[in-house]
C-alpha cells in the first residue's frame, strides 16, 4: 500500500503505479469501466483502488462511498460535500489526493522526450529561457 502523505492541515496525497494497486472493485467504479479500453479501465480501476485505499486510511468510513462526477467530470463523494477528493492517472503513474473542509485537484504526468519552444513559452511566459537552457530530458521532466 502506498504511505499517505500529509501535504496540508487535513490534505493528504497518496501516489503509485498501477501495477502495485488493487483495483478497485466497488460496483459503481466497476460500472464505469465496462466500456472503456482494456488498458483504460485497468488505469482507471488502478486509480480508484489508491483512492479508497488513501480514503480507508485517512477518512475510513467513506471507503466504499459512492463516488459521483461533476458536470466537468470532477469526483466527488456522494453525500459528503465537505470532502475533496482528486485521482490522476498517467501511463500507469498513480496520485489520489483527499482534503477534509476544501477542493484540491491533483495531477500526475509522464515526462515527455522533449518540450517544444512554443509549448515553454504558453506554458511558462518570461521564464521559457530557463526551461530552454536545460538537457531536453530534464526540461520535460520539470514540465510533467
Amino acid at each position: 500500500m502506498s504511505v499517505p502523505l500529509l501535504v496540508a492541515d487535513r490534505l493528504w496525497v497518496s501516489t503509485a503505479t498501477a501495477d502495485r494497486v488493487p483495483p478497485s472493485t466497488q460496483p459503481g467504479d466497476l460500472r464505469r469501466a465496462q466500456d472503456m479500453p482494456e488498458w483504460r479501465a485497468r488505469e482507471f480501476l488502478a486509480g480508484r483502488g489508491l483512492l479508497r485505499q488513501l480514503l480507508a486510511t485517512v477518512r475510513p468510513a467513506l471507503a466504499g462511498a459512492d463516488l459521483t462526477a461533476d458536470r466537468h467530470g470532477k469526483p466527488g463523494l456522494r453525500g459528503h460535500p465537505g470532502i475533496g477528493i482528486s485521482v490522476s492517472h498517467s501511463q500507469g503513474a498513480l496520485a489520489a489526493g483527499v482534503a477534509v473542509g476544501r477542493a484540491l485537484g491533483v495531477d500526475v504526468q509522464r515526462p515527455g522526450t522533449h518540450v517544444t519552444p512554443s509549448f515553454a513559452r504558453r506554458l511558462l511566459g518570461d521564464h521559457a529561457g530557463r526551461l530552454a537552457a536545460l538537457p531536453p530530458a530534464r526540461a520535460a521532466e520539470e514540465v510533467a
